[in-house]
């Protein structure tokens, strides 16, 4: 409630037994609310601590920003893993973000989570963390994992990892388990019954933004771990998560500052870096920068063509593999069996140097995801078509609800930098004057049922005093303050 008071466009819910004791408790941030906007395509459920009964059974919703760092985009204390309560949370957890859903929610390989995203987000992808699978098998398969070794792992691995094709899977998947005799194994049909939701085959085009990789899951882990201990209270809990949100925030705002102001070297003459070195911001080009530069390891040899699309076979000599690369020329549609695109958002190495040798000096249009770009945040299509589209409703809520939102871009945007701070300053004071002429005065207008900012006055004649801040979270805080206000004049009609 206290974080609520500070800002009202904090979102929270809490879940009571018969007794009256909490059982579970859900937030989420303003600023989360509004990221959730522009990164809602891949959303991670992550239930690890949960089922760690030695820590606080606390439950996030990740995303990932433009610049590959984590969003939180709602938090929660559960008291189980039962589906009530992941069915109360998700839901929660939608109607904070606008009933929207995301395109591709990933979980761990579990039945009850299975059910209750199936009951909440039906029109979302359910996907399974492809680590989470891979990392259960000393433990579900640990017989056969002891007596093949090596030759068990890489035939798993080769079937998984390596099919092109739905087809191809399940010729090697029914080659496995009949040349190591698992044919009675329960977990292995169960995983098989779900393999449309974790093995890559079946993802079908659909990006994952890099939240399903080993190594992103590990430093996930590590960022809790910072601040979840073994005897960690709610309390405590909540006070480091301040701080790291404080701290994240920053983070994010620095990237945005380098991103914008300065660009990265390239370090090839490649027309591919040539061209994503305008787009792509600083952290995603240094990856997409070292595939341009490992294309130089991949030798390619077209296997067959039928038409416009042929098959190529690009040897990688840097991971001493093979890939399968195909190439349709006409549809600019092209499809690697290392599934770099779907797991990571960008083009691969193997694909790269077989558009070189095609004849292709530009990535096509279709594999440039704006969830990467500069732009990824860009809301100047969007305000365009909204202003267009503007309703004056009726209702007191609906005028509210539109000017909150509104107001928080504001906040996002003119909290980035001192200047933009002042300019968003100037601009609230001459629309507060405008409203208080069209209105008469703020206590005319303000109603019982709705938040009184008390002896509070909101004073934007001395913004030049605060010029020697740099806190870019205290410089949103007021804005958003200040904002708040308005929007309290302005939700009577007009005269």
């Amino acid at each position: 409630m206290s974080m609520q008071n500070e800002n009202p466009n904090f979102f929270y819910a809490a879940d009571f037994n018969e007794a009256q004791r909490l059982r579970s408790v859900f937030w989420v941030d303003a600023k989360a609310r509004l990221d959730y906007r522009h990164f809602s395509d891949v959303v991670l459920l992550d239930t690890t601590h949960v089922k760690n009964e030695c820590r606080l059974p606390f439950v996030p919703f990740v995303g990932v920003n433009h610049h590959l760092q984590f969003l939180l985009l709602g938090l929660a204390f559960v008291s189980d893993g039962s589906e009530s309560a992941f069915v109360w949370l998700m839901r929660n957890w939608l109607r904070a973000m606008g009933g929207h859903a995301p395109k591709v929610i990933l979980t761990d390989c579990d039945e009850v989570l299975k059910r209750a995203v199936a009951q909440v987000v039906p029109e979302s992808f359910h996907c399974f963390c492809l680590w989470h699978v891979l990392s259960k098998l000393p433990e579900k398969l640990g017989r056969w994992v002891h007596q093949h070794g090596g030759e068990f792992m890489s035939g798993f691995s080769e079937c998984v990892l390596k099919s092109r094709t739905k087809e191809q899977f399940e010729k090697r998947w029914g080659e496995m388990v009949v040349r190591f005799d698992m044919g009675d194994e329960s977990w292995l049909c169960e995983i098989y019954e779900d393999r449309k939701q974790w093995v890559p085959a079946f993802l079908n085009g659909r990006v994952l933004a890099g939240m399903s990789t080993v190594q992103r899951s590990e430093a996930m882990n590590c960022l809790f771990d910072k601040y979840v201990q073994r005897k960690t209270t709610v309390k405590e809990f909540m006070e480091q998560y301040r701080v790291v949100m404080r701290d994240k925030y920053e983070e994010e705002a620095k990237a945005d500052f380098e991103t914008l102001r300065r660009q990265p070297v390239l370090k090839s003459p490649s027309p591919f870096g040539k061209q994503m070195v305008e787009l792509y911001t600083h952290a995603v080009f240094k990856k997409f920068q070292s595939e341009v530069l490992g294309a130089v390891a991949c030798h390619p040899r077209k296997e067959s063509e039928d038409g416009a699309s042929k098959i190529f076979m690009v040897q990688d000599f840097e991971d001493n593999q093979g890939f399968v690369v195909t190439w349709n020329e006409s549809t600019s549609e092209a499809s690697c069996s290392c599934y770099s695109f779907e797991f990571n958002g960008y083009l691969c190495r193997h694909v790269m140097i077989v558009l070189q040798i095609s004849g292709v000096h530009s990535i096509p249009p279709r594999y440039i995801l704006k969830r990467w770009t500069k732009d990824a945040k860009s809301r100047q299509t969007e305000r365009n078509l909204s202003m267009a589209d503007v309703v004056v409703s009726d209702s007191r809520t609906e005028r509210c609800k539109d000017l909150c939102q509104r107001a928080f871009e504001l906040g996002d945007e003119g909290s980035l930098s001192y200047e933009t701070y002042i300019a968003a300053v100037k601009v609230l004071e001459e629309a507060l004057r405008k409203c208080e002429n069209l209105n008469g005065t703020i206590h005319s207008v303000r109603e019982p049922n709705l938040p009184c900012f008390g002896s509070q006055e909101v004073n934007l004649s001395n913004a030049a005093d605060h010029t020697n801040k740099k806190d870019s979270t205290l410089r949103k805080r007021k804005v958003c303050f200040v904002v708040s206000a308005m929007m309290l004049m302005l939700q009577t009609p007009f005269p």
